[in-house]
């Protein structure tokens, strides 16, 4: 039940993308961005994964791919780690516990190079076959490139209004090995549904927010 809830959010998602290819409705877009990060956190990022495969695999994977595909592929998988707001590109790093701005060379650079790579690593630890998804897309880029001035489908399904509005707002502050959650009173990992993009800060300067924020609440 938790994957077929999980893949009729992606599934919807994935109807949405094919048949919206203007910048009309970024309000809605924004909702599902919301809804991914629901999934994962009422189902797990398991669920959420296994539901991004299974989607891709429905809808493309007996498809000749193109430019337009290539980019729903790419926002089906990517969905909650990459941002779009004030002409600015920002993604989530869970190796750095964040978010961090990036521009348009690193987007294209993310679909040409890593596209193939994430999605073939991402079938191997879940043990879930494509079909052939991978092959084609390594055929694809070996003639194709995505040009970084040509990303405007992408700009709008990863748009997000509010997105500098809602940075930093957790009750979280960011290190360079973990966050420390002030709600829960311990560090734990990042995540992308808490936008923190302030610059890790070191040990020293945790202690003394720990120290602070304890003086404040006694």
């Amino acid at each position: 039940m938790k994957i077929f809830n999980s893949i009729l959010c992606l599934q919807s998602f994935s109807l949405i993308i094919e048949e919206n290819n203007t910048l009309e409705n970024k309000k809605f877009k924004n909702d599902i961005i919301d809804i991914i990060y629901s999934c994962i956190e009422e189902f797990g990022l398991r669920i959420v994964n296994i539901s991004r495969l299974m989607t891709i695999k429905r809808y493309y994977g007996k498809t000749s791919l193109s430019n337009h595909s290539i980019f729903n592929i790419f926002t089906i998988l990517n969905l909650g780690y990459f941002v779009y707001s004030d002409k600015e590109w920002y993604k989530f790093f869970y190796s750095l516990n964040g978010w961090e701005s990036i521009n348009s060379y690193d987007i294209a650079k993310e679909i040409n190079l890593y596209l193939t790579r994430n999605l073939k690593n991402m079938c191997i630890e879940y043990n879930i076959s494509l079909d052939g998804i991978t092959n084609e897309l390594m055929n694809f880029f070996t003639n194709h490139t995505i040009i970084y001035n040509h990303l405007e489908q992408l700009e709008t399904f990863f748009y997000t209004h509010d997105f500098i509005k809602r940075i930093d707002k957790g009750n979280v502050l960011r290190f360079e090995d973990c966050v420390y959650d002030f709600d829960i009173g311990a560090p734990r990992p990042g995540r992308p549904m808490i936008f923190v993009l302030n610059q890790p800060i070191t040990i020293t300067i945790m202690i003394i927010g720990i120290k602070w924020k304890k003086s404040i609440n006694s």
